[in-house]
């Protein structure tokens, strides 16, 4: 759920509330997909002045060296610029990972990133949300805490082309101590682990309980825009509103008589299990077009419902990406 705490009042601010994510408790391990859609307070906004490469310059900034520079733990970026107007449409929603900035020159790079055509956008700075933002520096949100990952709850991220495996951890010091920790590195604080606010999240629970997160935050008021590249993509709903599959934006994905040929959505259900649904492209007597679950071809799943707060796992087959654009949806 959404509740709303204070309405915006200028076109500079957003509106702000907070969401309640649930942690389905289970005893066999199941998954829960979750989303961080509630958006931390932005640092700067302001009018990109020219671009050079893969450097922007603000004739207007007032940040200072570094400022937007700090890596995570991980060595990833911490923060992140979003383009929120731009005369070309298709851009607004962008995001850039800030791996570069310079007070003196007043700019930003992003090294692994093209600006290009950004001149004149507007756009904000923010830091990315982390683990302990969203889970609590001491795991005030209750995750099941262990000294490994076959006793902890796992908190699953996606790292480039693998799956990185997150967990509180409970340790004498000689063992690594106390905190958030990565399968296979027991002394360094993850706590800090950047969380974008397109990528999902997928926790595994241990425990019958369920666990609930209140997560404050400011709610995004522009379109937006994420890249599904081939293999699988785990990815945030970006507005804390429930959609179908039909409102989902995914009509752009392949389509086929099967989920062999068709590019899948994996939605984990109540029980924490995968379903898998594609968009079928089939004569009639076999089930007809439209979007279909894995072992059903005649049953339209377009009134699907996909709560906020979740997310869910792309499996695209082309070498081509596709270029996810959802619409603000108030």
């Amino acid at each position: 759920m959404v509740t709303p705490l204070a309405q915006a009042v200028s076109v500079s601010t957003s509106p702000v509330g907070f969401i309640n994510l649930s942690v389905k408790g289970t005893d066999n391990g199941g998954m829960t997909a979750i989303a961080v859609p509630m958006l931390p307070q932005v640092l700067y906004s302001g009018v990109v002045s020219t671009v050079v490469g893969d450097t922007i310059t603000d004739d207007a900034a007032t940040w200072d060296n570094d400022d937007y520079a700090v890596p995570d733990p991980n060595g990833n970026s911490s923060y992140y610029v979003e383009i929120t107007n731009h005369s070309d449409s298709n851009q607004i929603g962008t995001i850039f990972e800030i791996t570069e900035s310079s007070g003196s020159g007043k700019s930003l790079r992003f090294e692994f990133q093209d600006p290009t055509g950004m001149e004149g956008a507007s756009y904000s700075i923010r830091k990315y949300r982390t683990i302990a933002d969203v889970f609590g520096a001491d795991n005030s949100a209750g995750l099941k805490i262990g000294g490994n990952t076959n006793e902890a709850d796992v908190i699953y991220k996606v790292s480039g082309n693998t799956w990185a495996r997150y967990f509180y951890q409970e340790a004498p010091g000689f063992l690594g101590g106390n905190g958030w920790r990565k399968a296979g590195d027991t002394h360094t604080d993850m706590s800090g682990v950047a969380i974008s606010p397109d990528e999902g999240l997928l926790v595994r629970r241990k425990d019958p309980d369920d666990v609930s997160i209140t997560l404050p935050g400011s709610i995004k008021v522009n379109d937006s825009r994420t890249g599904i590249f081939k293999g699988y993509n785990l990815v945030a709903l970006s507005y804390p509103v429930d959609v179908t599959l039909s409102t989902l934006g995914l009509d752009d994905l392949q389509s086929g008589g099967n989920t062999n040929e068709a590019d899948v959505v994996y939605k984990v259900s109540d029980t924490g299990q995968f379903e898998r649904y594609f968009l079928q492209e089939a004569p009639g007597f076999l089930g007809g077009n439209g979007w279909r679950k894995a072992g059903d071809t005649h049953t339209d799943q377009s009134s699907l419902v996909i709560p906020a707060g979740s997310s869910v796992i792309i499996n695209r087959r082309s070498d081509t990406p596709v270029d996810w654009t959802v619409s603000t949806p108030f």
